[in-house]
């Protein structure tokens, strides 16, 4: 996650920015809430504040000087003050490389709160959906205390002492299969507890999830024949995959979209469940985080966002590497493609004991089920790929292809008869 240091040059220009934009944005979507706390009109400093990030960004510094740091600072205090609360110190600024939200760390008078320490995150509406999130999950699984927070654009969450995220500790080899097997048996368990047939609820419907990622699709751009195309262009041709000869792009687009609209399951799920948002603490205690996406969803996403995370290892320090090439001839687009993960034995386990776990309780899923939702995923991670940025910096749109070309591999195990 990019973070800001005070008084001095960071570590990487290109994440800088994406922090600054972010904090240049939530002082703009937290103007209204000064004026409410303050009882009159923003002050001089504060424009002054978001005119000096505005030069900033103008410019591409990386270079944030202490006085402006202290500004923004004293900005987000006057709204956590609003709150009833009382920050001693406000530190490791930070912004959310999917959702833009503005993260900080809060030190508080313990005389308010028994919680000494916090973690806040600004961003339009994050607060509202982020305690409807932790409620719907408080039967199922362990979550840091929410704070009660009117302003529907903050959220703040108890500090979760001595933990590590799973991606963390799957990186680092950490007991990683014992401890990963027990945040995914929580979130089964959780599945099949509120399993019910989709048409008996309200629940995060995909007909329009599914337009937008077709859209998108034609919008990328890869490179075919050396030269950068939109997809949009050989949507029609005949595929030809690592010499399996397949149907073309977008008829497997409809044959995914037909697998994932007649699926009909759905359950209580987290979101989000890459293995970031799960916390895993010196006593093996796991905390759900980050948990506004909560919401009824088709049971298979679940298990493909569980087990397809590992895009996000390419800009990690584990070993993975791949080719991709892509050619039209004679009327054919013909990609030769392959990756290699350092992690793939342990994604495949994840998977086999996921499907284990759910048939064992009444609940068998094809694999061309499965095969359509993970190609969803993959398209999907390729529009993301161009906004994320590492910790390290690294711009993530040059893992596109790959992405790409892991869809096109479960599109040809979702049409194998």
């Amino acid at each position: 996650m990019p973070q800001i240091k005070e008084g001095g040059k960071m570590e990487q220009q290109n994440v800088d920015l994406v922090l600054l934009q972010t904090l240049y944005e939530t002082l703009r979507n937290l103007l209204s809430a000064i004026d409410k706390a303050s009882g009159s009109e923003p002050t001089a400093e504060t424009f002054d504040v978001l005119q000096r990030i505005e030069i900033l960004l103008q410019e591409r510094a990386c270079f944030v000087s202490s006085d402006l740091f202290t500004s923004v600072t004293r900005n987000i205090e006057t709204v956590l003050r609003a709150e009833h609360l009382n920050p001693l110190r406000i530190s490791n600024f930070s912004s959310g490389s999917v959702s833009g939200a503005l993260l900080c760390t809060i030190e508080l008078d313990t005389n308010s709160w028994a919680i000494r320490r916090a973690i806040a995150k600004f961003a339009p509406g994050v607060g509202r959906r982020e305690r409807i999130g932790s409620e719907l999950l408080k039967p199922h699984l362990l979550t840091p205390t929410v704070f009660p927070i009117v302003n529907p654009d903050l959220h703040i969450a108890a500090f979760v002492e001595n933990a590590k995220t799973l991606h963390e500790l799957i990186i680092s080899r950490a007991k990683v299969w014992t401890i990963a097997k027990k945040v995914l048996k929580r979130n089964l368990k959780m599945w099949c507890a509120t399993k019910a047939l989709k048409d008996s609820r309200k629940f995060a419907g995909y007909g329009e999830k599914l337009d937008d990622t077709f859209n998108l699709l034609q919008e990328a751009t890869i490179m075919i024949n050396a030269i950068k195309m939109k997809l949009g262009i050989v949507l029609d041709l005949p595929l030809v995959l690592n010499g399996l000869e397949l149907p073309s792009l977008k008829e497997m687009f409809e044959i995914m979209k037909e697998n994932i609209l007649s699926y009909p399951w759905i359950c209580l799920q987290h979101g989000d469940e890459g293995a970031g948002n799960f916390l895993v603490t010196s006593e093996q205690n796991i905390y759900a985080i980050d948990n506004e996406k909560v919401d009824y969803r088709l049971l298979p996403e679940g298990i493909v966002k569980f087990t397809n995370w590992f895009p996000e290892i390419m800009a990690s320090p584990t070993k993975w590497d791949g080719s991709f090439n892509a050619t039209i001839k004679n009327g054919q687009l013909i990609i030769d493609f392959e990756t290699r993960f350092e992690l793939r034995d342990y994604v495949k386990e994840c998977r086999k004991y996921m499907l284990d776990y759910l048939r064992s309780n009444g609940i068998a899923i094809d694999h061309r089920i499965i095969s359509a939702f993970s190609m969803m995923f993959f398209l999907r991670a390729m529009q993301w790929a161009h906004r994320r940025r590492d910790v390290s910096g690294t711009d993530r749109s040059s893992f596109r292809p790959y992405l790409l070309g892991m869809a096109l591999k479960e599109a040809s195990k979702m049409v194998k008869r």
